[in-house]
Protein backbone atom coordinates (compact mmCIF):
# COMPACT_ATOMS: atom_id res chain seq x y z
CA UNK A 1 0.00 0.00 0.00
CA UNK A 2 1.25 3.32 -1.15
CA UNK A 3 0.68 6.43 1.00
CA UNK A 4 -0.03 9.77 0.12
CA UNK A 5 0.56 13.16 1.82
CA UNK A 6 -0.30 12.90 5.83
CA UNK A 7 -4.05 15.01 6.03
CA UNK A 8 -2.18 16.74 9.21
CA UNK A 9 -0.06 18.52 6.54
CA UNK A 10 -2.75 18.85 4.37
CA UNK A 11 -4.72 20.53 6.71
CA UNK A 12 -1.61 22.65 8.12
CA UNK A 13 -1.00 24.17 4.32
CA UNK A 14 -4.31 24.87 4.20
CA UNK A 15 -4.98 26.54 7.06
CA UNK A 16 -1.38 28.87 6.71
CA UNK A 17 -2.31 29.82 3.38
CA UNK A 18 -5.49 30.84 4.37
CA UNK A 19 -4.40 32.51 6.88
CA UNK A 20 -1.93 34.34 4.78
CA UNK A 21 -4.61 35.37 2.40
CA UNK A 22 -6.43 36.85 5.52
CA UNK A 23 -3.48 38.90 6.73
CA UNK A 24 -3.00 39.85 3.05
CA UNK A 25 -6.19 41.12 2.89
CA UNK A 26 -6.90 42.91 6.09
CA UNK A 27 -2.99 44.45 5.65
CA UNK A 28 -4.56 45.97 1.85
CA UNK A 29 -7.73 47.16 3.84
CA UNK A 30 -5.74 48.92 6.52
CA UNK A 31 -3.24 50.00 3.61
CA UNK A 32 -6.44 51.24 1.44
CA UNK A 33 -7.96 53.58 4.84
CA UNK A 34 -4.87 54.75 5.29
CA UNK A 35 -3.84 55.91 1.82
CA UNK A 36 -7.38 57.34 0.95
CA UNK A 37 -7.20 58.75 4.38
CA UNK A 38 -3.70 61.10 3.70
CA UNK A 39 -5.06 61.94 0.15
CA UNK A 40 -8.07 63.23 1.08
CA UNK A 41 -6.18 65.24 3.45
CA UNK A 42 -3.99 66.38 1.10
CA UNK A 43 -6.26 67.71 -1.03
CA UNK A 44 -8.33 69.47 1.55
CA UNK A 45 -4.62 71.05 2.47
CA UNK A 46 -4.16 72.30 -1.15
CA UNK A 47 -7.74 73.04 -1.57
CA UNK A 48 -7.83 75.34 1.36
CA UNK A 49 -4.41 77.04 0.36
CA UNK A 50 -5.53 77.79 -3.04
CA UNK A 51 -8.99 79.46 -1.65
CA UNK A 52 -6.99 81.10 0.79
CA UNK A 53 -4.50 82.43 -1.99
CA UNK A 54 -7.65 83.12 -4.43
CA UNK A 55 -9.17 85.27 -1.96
CA UNK A 56 -6.06 87.10 -1.57
CA UNK A 57 -5.90 88.09 -5.45
CA UNK A 58 -9.35 88.77 -5.45
CA UNK A 59 -8.63 91.14 -2.52
CA UNK A 60 -6.07 93.12 -4.37
CA UNK A 61 -7.77 93.23 -7.43
CA UNK A 62 -10.67 95.03 -6.05
CA UNK A 63 -8.00 97.30 -4.18
CA UNK A 64 -6.77 98.11 -7.08
CA UNK A 65 -10.26 99.22 -8.74
CA UNK A 66 -10.88 101.48 -5.75
CA UNK A 67 -7.64 102.75 -7.34
CA UNK A 68 -8.91 103.62 -10.20
CA UNK A 69 -11.44 106.23 -8.63
CA UNK A 70 -8.26 107.69 -6.86
CA UNK A 71 -6.61 108.17 -10.18
CA UNK A 72 -9.72 109.80 -11.48
CA UNK A 73 -9.27 112.04 -8.15
CA UNK A 74 -5.58 113.14 -9.48
CA UNK A 75 -4.05 110.81 -6.38
CA UNK A 76 -1.39 109.95 -9.04
CA UNK A 77 1.36 109.55 -5.75
CA UNK A 78 -1.01 107.52 -3.36
CA UNK A 79 -2.12 105.39 -6.19
CA UNK A 80 1.30 104.12 -7.33
CA UNK A 81 2.11 103.76 -4.11
CA UNK A 82 -0.93 101.44 -3.68
CA UNK A 83 -0.42 99.72 -7.05
CA UNK A 84 2.91 98.67 -5.77
CA UNK A 85 1.72 96.65 -2.94
CA UNK A 86 -0.40 95.24 -5.25
CA UNK A 87 1.46 94.41 -7.61
CA UNK A 88 4.23 92.43 -4.79
CA UNK A 89 0.82 90.84 -3.21
CA UNK A 90 -0.48 89.29 -6.74
CA UNK A 91 2.91 88.01 -8.08
CA UNK A 92 3.69 86.38 -4.62
CA UNK A 93 0.56 85.09 -4.69
CA UNK A 94 0.56 83.44 -8.01
CA UNK A 95 4.36 82.27 -7.09
CA UNK A 96 2.76 80.32 -4.19
CA UNK A 97 -0.29 79.21 -5.82
CA UNK A 98 1.87 77.44 -8.48
CA UNK A 99 3.86 75.59 -5.70
CA UNK A 100 0.36 73.50 -4.12
CA UNK A 101 0.60 71.02 -6.46
CA UNK A 102 0.10 70.00 -10.43
CA UNK A 103 -2.48 72.51 -11.90
CA UNK A 104 -4.68 72.31 -14.60
CA UNK A 105 -3.81 74.54 -18.26
CA UNK A 106 -6.42 76.65 -17.31
CA UNK A 107 -5.01 77.91 -14.03
CA UNK A 108 -1.48 77.99 -15.30
CA UNK A 109 -3.15 80.17 -18.01
CA UNK A 110 -4.92 82.20 -15.34
CA UNK A 111 -1.87 83.24 -13.37
CA UNK A 112 -0.06 83.90 -16.13
CA UNK A 113 -1.98 86.45 -17.17
CA UNK A 114 -2.34 87.63 -13.74
CA UNK A 115 1.16 88.06 -13.33
CA UNK A 116 2.31 89.36 -16.40
CA UNK A 117 -1.17 92.29 -15.87
CA UNK A 118 0.30 92.95 -12.27
CA UNK A 119 4.07 93.56 -13.15
CA UNK A 120 2.51 96.35 -15.83
CA UNK A 121 0.14 98.23 -13.31
CA UNK A 122 2.94 100.12 -11.97
CA UNK A 123 3.57 102.28 -15.47
CA UNK A 124 0.74 102.34 -16.70
CA UNK A 125 -0.87 104.35 -13.64
CA UNK A 126 0.37 107.74 -15.95
CA UNK A 127 -2.75 106.16 -18.05
CA UNK A 128 -5.87 105.87 -16.72
CA UNK A 129 -7.44 104.33 -20.00
CA UNK A 130 -4.89 101.20 -20.15
CA UNK A 131 -4.58 101.17 -16.13
CA UNK A 132 -8.86 100.77 -16.18
CA UNK A 133 -8.18 98.22 -19.22
CA UNK A 134 -5.58 96.15 -16.94
CA UNK A 135 -7.51 95.85 -13.78
CA UNK A 136 -10.33 94.84 -15.75
CA UNK A 137 -8.29 92.30 -17.01
CA UNK A 138 -7.58 90.80 -13.42
CA UNK A 139 -10.85 90.90 -12.54
CA UNK A 140 -12.20 89.01 -15.49
CA UNK A 141 -8.99 86.69 -14.89
CA UNK A 142 -9.64 86.34 -10.97
CA UNK A 143 -13.00 84.79 -11.99
CA UNK A 144 -11.55 82.70 -14.15
CA UNK A 145 -8.58 81.37 -12.16
CA UNK A 146 -11.32 80.50 -9.51
CA UNK A 147 -13.71 78.66 -11.86
CA UNK A 148 -10.53 76.64 -13.16
CA UNK A 149 -10.00 75.70 -9.84
CA UNK A 150 -13.25 74.38 -8.90
CA UNK A 151 -12.87 72.33 -11.82
CA UNK A 152 -9.64 71.31 -11.05
CA UNK A 153 -11.01 69.79 -7.52
CA UNK A 154 -13.52 67.88 -9.51
CA UNK A 155 -10.83 66.51 -11.41
CA UNK A 156 -9.04 65.19 -8.17
CA UNK A 157 -12.15 64.25 -6.65
CA UNK A 158 -12.68 62.14 -9.46
CA UNK A 159 -9.53 60.79 -9.90
CA UNK A 160 -9.80 60.13 -5.86
CA UNK A 161 -12.47 58.59 -6.55
CA UNK A 162 -11.26 55.96 -9.04
CA UNK A 163 -8.39 55.34 -7.22
CA UNK A 164 -10.58 54.31 -4.21
CA UNK A 165 -12.58 51.96 -6.39
CA UNK A 166 -9.46 50.24 -7.65
CA UNK A 167 -8.00 49.81 -4.03
CA UNK A 168 -11.27 48.30 -3.02
CA UNK A 169 -11.62 45.97 -6.26
CA UNK A 170 -8.06 44.68 -5.03
CA UNK A 171 -9.25 44.14 -1.42
CA UNK A 172 -12.49 42.23 -3.19
CA UNK A 173 -10.12 39.89 -5.60
CA UNK A 174 -8.19 38.95 -2.28
CA UNK A 175 -11.28 38.17 -0.60
CA UNK A 176 -12.38 35.76 -3.78
CA UNK A 177 -9.20 34.18 -4.16
CA UNK A 178 -9.18 33.58 -0.27
CA UNK A 179 -12.77 32.06 -0.35
CA UNK A 180 -11.75 29.81 -3.05
CA UNK A 181 -8.83 28.42 -2.22
CA UNK A 182 -10.55 28.08 1.22
CA UNK A 183 -13.16 25.90 -0.49
CA UNK A 184 -10.91 24.07 -2.78
CA UNK A 185 -8.58 23.11 0.46
CA UNK A 186 -11.84 21.51 2.05
CA UNK A 187 -12.70 20.11 -0.87
CA UNK A 188 -9.62 18.54 -1.71
CA UNK A 189 -9.07 17.11 2.07
CA UNK A 190 -12.89 15.41 2.31
CA UNK A 191 -11.84 13.61 -0.74
CA UNK A 192 -8.77 12.87 0.38
CA UNK A 193 -10.25 11.26 3.75
CA UNK A 194 -13.68 10.00 2.20
CA UNK A 195 -12.21 8.34 -0.59
CA UNK A 196 -9.74 6.04 0.74
CA UNK A 197 -12.22 5.40 3.73
CA UNK A 198 -14.65 4.00 0.98
CA UNK A 199 -12.20 1.97 -0.35
CA UNK A 200 -11.08 0.51 3.39
CA UNK A 201 -14.89 -0.10 4.38
CA UNK A 202 -15.31 -1.83 1.32
CA UNK A 203 -12.14 -4.16 2.16
CA UNK A 204 -13.27 -4.58 5.47
CA UNK A 205 -16.92 -5.61 4.53
CA UNK A 206 -15.43 -8.34 1.60
CA UNK A 207 -12.85 -9.53 4.15
CA UNK A 208 -15.71 -9.31 6.72
CA UNK A 209 -17.70 -11.79 4.08
CA UNK A 210 -15.23 -14.75 4.07
CA UNK A 211 -12.92 -13.26 0.79
CA UNK A 212 -9.62 -13.30 1.95
CA UNK A 213 -7.84 -12.50 -1.17
CA UNK A 214 -5.27 -9.83 -1.21
CA UNK A 215 -6.28 -6.50 -0.93
CA UNK A 216 -4.57 -3.26 -3.08
CA UNK A 217 -6.01 -0.17 -1.05
CA UNK A 218 -4.10 2.05 -3.39
CA UNK A 219 -2.66 5.48 -2.29
CA UNK A 220 -3.78 5.87 1.48
CA UNK A 221 -2.83 9.33 3.68
CA UNK A 222 -1.47 8.82 7.19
Amino acid sequence: MTEQQPLRNRVSAGTVLLLLLVFAMTLTGVNVTNTLERAMQEEFEILRGRNVLTQGMTQSVTAAVQHVNRLSAGDTIAVRDGIRSIRLSLIAATASYRELGTLTDAENESLSIIRSTALQLENQVADRGEFSASVDTLLATTRALTEAQNTSAEIRAAALSDSSTKRRSMVWLLFVVALIMGVGSAVTTVRAVVLPLRRLVGATERIGSGDLRPVDLGAMPR
